[in-house]
């Protein structure tokens, strides 16, 4: 039986500033991406929550309305050092550790018990380190597969208990009352729809025949029914192993304009690619994710069977789907770029004839070589630019 763990660090950015700046605990204080007015708040402590401010208001009304919020600009480097502490404590109880994000781990637990004794005992011992080592409180929750973990862990956080454990087999009762919105992969489009069918929670969800769901979303609704169902058979994926790649670009202004946005989108896909090309790999699924002004995020994606890690033929096809997602003219406050179902590219050759580079293939390995001795900023394409 899976043992899956998921942990979640609260307030962790937050906390971090405060170990920085000691004379600011007890009192608000939120992180942004710049100075400037409009720029939105991406993180904030539990002191300015309670205060009536959430993510994503600018910084000139949280200013207007809080003139003593204490202000600092995210620190990638600071997060950075506490992931790696993060993975260290983890990585003693268990090989396979996956970090989402800088605030959750994921780590599988499955047959470490005659080594480390009950995985709850286990979760528990973690957290008291993780407390210790970074002056915030964790929470967790364990359960066999992935979603049923995160779930739990969410719900911990929120109802302040410091682990929840869902017994093998309530799966499906317990993700029954939650929102659709917690299943994995799920679009804006589809929670549209699934609204209008009247299918908020997960247990509506439940109810209905899969061969139903099929029928109005294709393969992706067997997907949300098994999800639904409490069935996840998604690994804990260590990041040496990882078989998704992502970009995040975060707006220091929230924007919609288009031609600003269409240029991040270039630039953001060229440096997927360029890992691409580093690591020798081809992606047969991208996806472009914008995060809106009012909270809200859309999801598009393009299929690529054969692979690619070309960002002007990935471009061309995405661009179209860009259009689209503009048309709501909110603003834009952070887009995430992914790249998923990589193989290496000498599968590829097994299958298939090797064939010749193109001229753009050439063009853009020197480039790849040309800023990685000069710096990113040597090269600006045309059209984007």
């Amino acid at each position: 039986m899976k043992q899956i763990g998921h942990l979640k660090i609260k307030s962790l950015y937050t906390r971090l500033i405060e170990q920085r700046h000691p004379e600011w605990r007890g009192r608000p204080i939120i992180i942004v991406g710049s100075y400037q007015q409009r720029a939105p708040v991406l993180a904030l402590s539990d002191e300015a929550r309670r205060a009536g401010l959430v993510r994503g208001l600018p910084l000139q009304k949280v200013l207007s309305r809080m003139p003593d919020v204490r202000v600092a600009l995210a620190d990638r480097d600071l997060y950075s050092q506490a992931l790696q502490q993060i993975r260290k404590r983890l990585s003693y109880y268990s090989p396979l550790v996956e970090q989402p994000s800088y605030a959750t781990s994921y780590i599988d637990l499955t047959g470490t018990r005659r080594l480390w004794g009950e995985e709850q005992n286990v979760l528990y011992r973690i957290e008291k380190e993780l407390e210790s080592d970074l002056g915030t409180p964790a929470f967790s929750g364990l359960a066999v597969n992935k979603l049923v973990s995160k779930t739990a862990a969410d719900q911990a956080l929120s109802a302040n208990e410091k682990l929840i454990a869902v017994p093998e087999g309530s799966e499906r009762s317990f993700l029954a009352p939650n929102p659709t919105d917690i299943l994995p992969g799920i679009q804006q489009d589809m929670l549209i729809r699934l609204r209008d069918l009247n299918l908020l929670i997960i247990g509506d969800i439940q109810k209905v025949d899969v061969l139903y769901l099929k029928q109005i979303f294709g393969v992706t609704g067997q997907t949300v029914h098994r999800y639904a169902s409490g069935i996840d058979d998604r690994l804990v994926t260590p990041e040496s192993d990882a078989r998704i790649l992502t970009e995040k670009i975060v707006f220091q202004e929230p924007t919609n304009d288009g031609e600003q946005v269409r240029w991040y989108l270039f630039d953001g896909l060229h440096r997927l690619c360029q890992t691409l090309r580093k690591r020798n790999l081809l992606a047969g699924k991208f996806t472009l994710s914008l995060q809106f002004a009012d909270h809200k995020t859309d999801h598009r994606q393009l299929n690529f069977p054969g692979g690619s890690q070309a960002e002007r033929i990935v471009f061309q096809q995405m661009e179209r789907l860009l259009t689209g997602m503009l048309i709501r003219r909110i603003q834009i406050g952070l887009m995430t770029l992914t790249a998923d179902r990589l193989f290496r590219t000498a599968e590829q050759m097994l299958l298939w004839d090797p064939a010749e580079e193109t001229r753009e293939d050439q063009i853009f390995k020197a480039i790849d070589r040309l800023e990685g001795k000069y710096g990113r900023q040597l090269v600006r394409f045309a059209g984007v630019a």
